[in-house]
């Protein structure tokens, strides 16, 4: 069954046992890190430069929900 599972993979559960950081070396965390953000300036931007080129609000804005009666 566990080797069905990971036949998408291209492995079998024999394999994962013998080398089990196999899977983890396809998750990179951090990666900002290296490289920045994939925003205009590199960095976490609270002001959007976008949305303010493209017409919307740059900021978070909260809008009171409608009430229902």
């Amino acid at each position: 069954m566990l080797d069905e599972y990971l036949e998408p993979m291209g492995l079998t559960f024999a394999e994962l046992r013998r080398s089990p950081g196999v899977l983890s070396s396809w998750v990179r965390f951090r990666k900002y890190l290296g490289r920045g953000f994939n925003t205009p300036s590199g960095k976490v931007e609270l002001y959007s430069s976008l949305c303010a080129r493209w017409g919307y609000e740059p900021m978070p804005v909260y809008h009171e929900p409608e009430k229902r009666l």
